[in-house]
Parts: C-alpha cells; structure tokens; sequence
C-alpha cells in the first residue's frame, strides 16, 4: 500500500509541476527541431498526456490559422493593426480552448481534451501571420517585389550557420537596408542601419544577447536612392541550444 501511496503521489506532484517539454510540442509540430530531435521528442509527446494535448491544441489552432486571418485581411494584405488584432484573437482562442477542457468535450478537430497555452497559441497565430502565401515556403522564396514587400531568404527555421548571415532579395534602386529582428510580441530587440549589401552577419555579441530554443522575426528596410523606403516580408528563425 505504502508504494502505491508513493507512485501516486509522484504522479500528483508530476501535474502539479506541469511537464517542461510542453514547448517542445509545438516545435515538432512546426517541424523546428532537428529529425533525430524529433525521433527523441515524439514517444514522450505520444505518451504524456500534457505534451499530446498540447500537441493536439497546436494542431486544431494550425488548422484554423487561415480562417482566423481572413476576416482581418483587406484585399489580400493585412492592416497596420493587424499584430493587435492577431493577439486578441489569440486570446479569444485561447478562452475557447479552455472552455473545452473544462467540459470535456470532443471538438470538431477530435480532441478529448484541450490543455492550451498563452503562448503556444500566440506563436501559431503569428507564425501563421509571417508564413506568406497560407504557409508556402516554396512560394515564399520564390517571390520577387510586390506590394507585400521584397523577399527574405535566410535564414528561416532553425539555424545552425555561426555567425548567422541574413539574406534577402537585392534592389537595384537601394541605397541601403535595415535590418530590424523582433520577438514574438513583435518587439524590437536588434536592429542595424547603413547596410550596403543584401546580407548581414550578426555579431557575436547580439547572438548571444538572443535567447536560444526561441522563435524570432526578421525584416528588412530597403532605403531607395530617391528618398523613399520599401519593407520585406518578414522570415522567422530560431537558434539552437548551445
């Protein structure tokens, strides 16, 4: 009796405590580990209920990443408020994912259950947001200038390459480009002015002033030789754990 008494009271103190692979969910879904990471990660995701529920949450919000945006776009482009109104979706989304778990019911998507994070749920949302093209890449690397802005090319996802060089699509009319890196609440925490080429290694210094494991965006500003500006897309990545 006395060790059933300890195997349940581990298990108790296990949810109390919450598991710390949660994150880990979300970045094998969205395919930002490496493969012999993921082959680590998913028998723990599979068997923990924590991890698979999260997991199953990220997936029903992926799912519905293109019905979410729609009713904010304005002829295929998005509003300048449009992070503000992604965030408060977020939270919309967030709300509703509880409120499954707390009844227990099954959603349209199949879950039995829902265990939603603020978090997870926001970095769905604007991964969503920065992925043009409903999540192409392939169109995304493809793209030359539009009105959404010249192309971005590397580096995207996780990044191993020390130092990190940012890539995007060359404009004969620049004078020069700026680079600016946002987190995930779309703050700005690097940013470099002057660039007289259409690349950019980060220093050393700023790398490791990054938090790693994290997802960050990217941008840059073409600076025209006629006095006027043109932003990119944006591209996101991630760096490794050292």
């Amino acid at each position: 009796m006395s060790d059933l008494a300890g195997r349940l009271g581990r298990k108790l103190t296990w949810w109390r405590r919450g598991c710390g692979h949660r994150d880990a969910a979300v970045q094998v879904f969205l395919e930002e580990t490496d493969p012999e990471v993921t082959a680590e990660l998913l028998p723990h995701i599979l068997s923990c209920p924590e991890c698979g529920s999260e997991f199953e949450a990220v997936r029903a919000v992926w799912t519905r990443s293109a019905e979410i945006l729609e009713p904010i776009e304005q002829d295929g482009q998005l509003p300048a408020d449009a992070s503000e109104r992604l965030k408060s979706l977020a939270r919309d989304e967030l709300k509703s994912l509880r409120l499954l778990r707390r009844a227990r019911k099954r959603s349209a998507f199949g879950l039995k259950y829902v265990i939603g994070g603020a978090a997870a749920i926001l970095l769905i949302i604007l991964t969503a947001l920065f992925i043009p093209s409903r999540f192409s890449r392939n169109v995304f690397q493809e793209r030359t200038s539009s009105d959404k802005g010249f192309a971005v090319f590397q580096p995207w996802n996780l990044t191993r390459q020390r130092p990190v060089v940012f890539r995007w699509q060359s404009l004969a009319q620049a004078d020069h480009y700026e680079l600016e890196i946002l987190d995930l609440g779309l703050e700005t925490v690097f940013s470099q002015g002057g660039i007289t080429s259409a690349q950019y290694s980060l220093p050393e210094e700023v790398f490791f002033r990054l938090h790693k494991g994290r997802t960050y965006f990217w941008k840059v500003k073409a600076h025209l030789k006629g006095g006027q500006s043109l932003e990119s897309e944006f591209g996101k990545f991630i760096l490794p754990e050292l």
